[in-house]
């Protein structure tokens, strides 16, 4: 594998800050004549445009009422039109963020040909109509292709935005530096081709935009494989500002960990709003990965989100009554309550049937959703191998208790 070096946007600190690259695609756009017909032809494919009659906007507010006549402001990455108002292309920009609460949908609801038409205003404050019968582009832009949830938008990779730039020559070397950076961000998004179990483990996490999804194939090659049925997983990296440090993250669960959805419980049920499953956390400054078995309710909510009843704009209660938000309020603390006190078992009976003395309970005051809980320090100096054995023994000695739980 090709040695990663850091680049500018690491020297930054701005590693996978979306704004940061989404404005540099406009500077790209704005001034690189090649550039912006690369993009053009790849959003309006076989379309005879003039390069130099589109406009290119980042993030600017627009609102719509719902059937309710309430008010929603939405703000896309990018828009790109023509000055005619014959071509437009929405560009929603992702890079380690997953999709918001139907945020693609919202954007094509608001975008579609079903409505009245709409006006862009330019940097020269003109305007811009969008006229009822053009040509409308929707684009989800990711790493690796992923779905958007609104199946009007279409999946394209950051590799593809940037394989023009690699032939052409940009004057401004500024500008050209930036380039480059990006294309080596890009480029390190690439997996690991190859893992052996004597590998050393910080060299198989990778560098740049792959880290975690190297962290995620070794996991899933090493830990839990398929013949396991781990049904559900995600991976992800940020600051964690609890222990100051970067971190790279991914957790796994069993479908039949999942209890009833908080939307649906009652008085009756309250102790069946539960999820399990696995967390870890890797962190390269550290030179240690952490594993924990989570007790989370279904959907997740910390203790704020409950008291605040912030919970009503995630996309698992989208189709809640708002009158009824303060009734799962409720609900969410008596379930909640009982969440920790049903932990607390849990972490006796793990405690009680394993002679593993690196298992740490973990106490409800510190982090009730978190049961117990393995570090494993001097990554730089263990082989895969010899960190995945502790990951295997650990999961062996709780997974059984999760199992008679939910069984019950």
């Amino acid at each position: 594998m090709k040695k990663y070096e850091a680049d500018i946007f690491d020297m930054l600190g701005i590693n996978g800050r979306e704004d940061s690259y989404t404005n540099l695609l406009k500077v790209l756009f704005d001034n690189v004549l090649e550039y912006r017909s690369f993009l053009l032809n790849m959003l309006f494919p076989k379309e005879a445009l003039d390069p130099d009659a589109f406009y290119f906007e980042t993030r600017n507010k627009y609102s719509r009422k719902d059937s309710n006549e309430k008010n929603h402001n939405e703000i896309p990455d990018i828009i790109i039109v023509d000055k005619s108002g014959n071509h437009f292309a929405l560009i929603e920009v992702k890079i380690f963020s997953g999709e918001g609460d139907r945020q693609t949908e919202r954007y094509y609801n608001l975008f579609s040909n079903d409505i009245p038409d709409i006006t862009i205003h330019d940097c020269n404050k003109e305007n811009i109509p969008i006229r009822k019968n053009a040509v409308r582009k929707f684009y989800f832009l990711t790493i690796y292709e992923s779905k958007a949830q609104c199946e009007e938008f279409i999946n394209i990779k950051w590799s593809r935005i940037i394989e023009p730039l690699k032939q052409i020559q940009i004057k401004n070397e500024y500008l050209n530096l930036l380039a480059k950076s990006l294309i080596n961000k890009v480029e390190s998004s690439k997996t690991i081709d190859s893992i052996s179990k004597d590998m050393i483990w910080n060299d198989s996490m990778g560098f740049g935009w792959a880290k975690e999804q190297n962290l995620f194939k070794v996991l899933k090659s090493f830990c839990f494989k398929d013949e396991e049925i781990w049904d559900y997983y995600e991976s992800w990296n940020g600051y964690n500002k609890d222990s100051n440090t970067y971190e790279l993250k991914c957790l796994f669960g069993r479908e039949c960990w999942r209890g009833i959805h908080l939307k649906n419980i009652n008085n009756d049920n309250l102790e069946k709003c539960f999820e399990f499953h696995y967390e870890f956390a890797y962190s390269p400054n550290e030179d240690r990965i952490t594993v924990r078995l989570d007790y989370h309710l279904r959907p997740y909510l910390s203790i704020s989100d409950i008291n605040k009843c912030k919970f009503y704009n995630k996309a698992s209660f989208y189709d809640v009554p708002e009158e009824d938000y303060n009734k799962i309020k409720d609900l969410a603390n008596r379930a909640n309550e009982i969440r920790k006190n049903k932990a607390d078992e849990i972490k006796n009976s793990i405690m009680n049937s394993t002679n593993n003395d690196s298992i740490i309970r973990v106490k409800n005051n510190s982090n009730p959703m978190i049961l117990v809980k393995q570090s494993i320090d001097g990554t730089s100096k263990k082989t895969i191998e010899e960190i995945t054995k502790i990951i295997n023994v650990f999961v062996k000695n709780t997974k059984t208790i999760i199992d008679d739980f939910v069984a019950k």
